[in-house]
């Protein structure tokens, strides 16, 4: 849906009101509270009333203001796609692990193989992972820079290995 200038003129109406509610708002334009709620959803109200009200706060002058306002609900539209990317690359890792895993027969745990059964799965493990890696640390910029935090992101990961021998078939059983 792409914002009309209704849409824009309820938005105002909304981000002016001194008790805000979706429902003064449906009143006003003569639409149903499940519209309003559309429109909010949609076109990012409550973000870009979050930016509004932070801005006045600290004393944005009104020409900025705006300005300020639509740079944020950029960063926004920032984020979803950072989260698409994520959700995207999330049945990737999924599989390649699934792939890379077998059912203990004597507790019934998931564990890891060491060697994949293919390159192939190997490689569209570390593809997914750092995909992910890279969508994960864009989505944590963006967010600290929303909220006027430095975007200097430090990111830490252990991730620990444990060998034990694959289990024997029942084939090679002595």
């Amino acid at each position: 849906m792409k914002e009309q200038p209704k849409h824009i003129a309820a938005y105002e109406f909304y981000r002016d009101l001194p008790k805000r509610s979706y429902q003064q708002v449906a009143t006003a334009f003569s639409v149903s509270l499940t519209s309003v709620k559309k429109w909010a959803k949609a076109f990012n109200w409550q973000e870009r009333v979050t930016v509004w009200d932070n801005a006045v706060r600290e004393g944005v002058e009104e020409g900025a203001l705006e300005a300020l306002v639509d740079t944020r609900v950029e960063e926004i539209k920032q984020l979803s796609k950072a989260l698409t990317e994520i959700d995207a690359v999330m049945p990737m890792i999924f599989d390649a692990l699934q792939s890379a895993t077998y059912e203990d027969e004597k507790t019934g745990e998931r564990k890891v193989r060491i060697v994949p059964e293919t390159t192939q799965d190997m490689v569209a493990l570390y593809n997914a992972q750092s995909r992910f890696a890279a969508a994960k640390v864009k989505l944590v910029e963006a967010v600290r820079k929303i909220r006027g935090e430095s975007d200097n992101t430090n990111l830490n990961t252990t991730l620990v290995v444990r060998y034990e021998d694959p289990p024997k078939s029942k084939d090679n059983k002595k």
